[in-house]
Formats: C-alpha cells, sequence, structure tokens
C-alpha cells in the first residue's frame, strides 16, 4: 500500500477516535469485602485514588503495602498489574495478570479482571495468539468501555491495516474515552495500528498517531510515576 492511501487509512482511524469520544456509564468497580478493617479499606481507597488521578508511584507503593492482606490482597494484585501495563511494562504486567487468573484460592470476579486485563497486556507485548480469545469475547461485553479497550487492543494484533481501522471505529462507537476506560491499555507503549503495519508484513511495528487528550474522567493526559 501507498503511503498517501496509508495516511487516509490513520486520518480516518483518528477521526473516528475523536469522534467517539463522549461520556459513558462507568461500570462497576470491584470493591473490597465487608470483613475488611476500616484501616485497610482506607490505605485501599487512597491507593485507587492515587491510581485514577495518575499518581502510578503513590498507587503503586500503596499496593504494594496491601497485597498480603487477606481481603485486599488479591485486588491490590491486580492493580499492579494494571499499573505495569500502564508504566509499558506488558510483559510483566502479563505475566503478573496471568499468574492472579490462574490463582483459584481468590476470587472468581477478582480473576475475571486480572484475565481480561492480561489479554491487554499481552496484546501490548505482542503476546497476540494469547490475547484474541479473550479480547473477542469481550467484544460483546455489556459494558461500553470494556467493548472499546478489547477493540483498541485488538488492533494492536490486527493482520492489516484495514482491520485495524475497523477495530479503532468499533472502539470509537464504544467509546475511547469514556469513564471506566482502562488506563493501562490506553497508556501501554504504542504498536503499530497492525501486525503487518506500514513497513509490510514480518518486518516490524511502526507506530501509530497518539490519540487525543483524554477527557475529563477517562485516561490521564501524563501519569506521575511513568518511565522517563
Amino acid at each position: 500500500m501507498s503511503s498517501a492511501p496509508r495516511l487516509r487509512f490513520f486520518a480516518m482511524a483518528l477521526a473516528l477516535w475523536i469522534a467517539g469520544c463522549g461520556p459513558r456509564p462507568r461500570p462497576p468497580r470491584l470493591t473490597p469485602p465487608e470483613a475488611t478493617t476500616q484501616a485497610t479499606r482506607r490505605a485501599y481507597d487512597q491507593a485507587v485514588a492515587a491510581f485514577d488521578a495518575g499518581d502510578l508511584s503513590a498507587a503503586r507503593d500503596g499496593f504494594r503495602a496491601l497485597v498480603t492482606d487477606a481481603h485486599v490482597g488479591p485486588l491490590a494484585r491486580l492493580y499492579l498489574g494494571r499499573i505495569e501495563l500502564a508504566r509499558g511494562e506488558a510483559e510483566a504486567a502479563a505475566d503478573r495478570l496471568d499468574a492472579l487468573a490462574a490463582d483459584d484460592a481468590i476470587p472468581r470476579a477478582v480473576r475475571d479482571e486480572a484475565r481480561f486485563h492480561a489479554a491487554l497486556a499481552s496484546a501490548a507485548a505482542e503476546r497476540c495468539a494469547e490475547a484474541e480469545p479473550v479480547l473477542r469475547a469481550a467484544t460483546d461485553a455489556p459494558d461500553a468501555p470494556r467493548r472499546a479497550d478489547a477493540h483498541e487492543a485488538l488492533a494492536r494484533c490486527a493482520v492489516d491495516d484495514a482491520a485495524a481501522v475497523g477495530h479503532l471505529a468499533a472502539a470509537a462507537e464504544a467509546g475511547p474515552d469514556a469513564p471506566g476506560r482502562d488506563r493501562g491499555a490506553a497508556r501501554a507503549s504504542p504498536r503499530s495500528v497492525g501486525r503487518g503495519g506500514a513497513r509490510g508484513p514480518g518486518r516490524g511495528p511502526r507506530r501509530r498517531a497518539a490519540a487525543p487528550a483524554p477527557v475529563a474522567g477517562g485516561r490521564p493526559s501524563g501519569a506521575r510515576g511513568g518511565r522517563r
């Protein structure tokens, strides 16, 4: 494909991404069990608030202090995986979240969340064979932010630009910067729009245009604590 059609593809993708911006309901957030002590719940809420604000260093420190807690430990491990993904450490995030998803000792809801976020991390790490089954199932999820995350990750794994643009269009329709979008998936280091990319199949990724600045309540414009 010549450079002019490729530029049209990327212009279309960016236009669709911008057009899809808009508020969507935030999906339910996993919460600590009722047996959690007040002090632990307060520490957990502070770590979550830091994560939501994009202060990844503070969030990481807060969750690390909670990983051994009997009640919030699994949730802390989930957030630590998401923080690794947000910092561009996709391989480490995928490994951590895969291990969490396979832990039968933790609640099913946490394992399901870990499995989805592990798929996002695997896509960012170009481990697409691991990611695609979970992501394709998530494109039918009832909440729009999850569908958008899944389609955006599938665009990373697309075999050509046309397929990638199709997934970006679906992500835009669901709402790319909707409240509730996964911060880690959005902030992982960019890959090619499709695995073939502008350089042709098998010749390595090319970088795609950066997404427009996030709306309030969506992805942070610059998380403190990321790689410098």
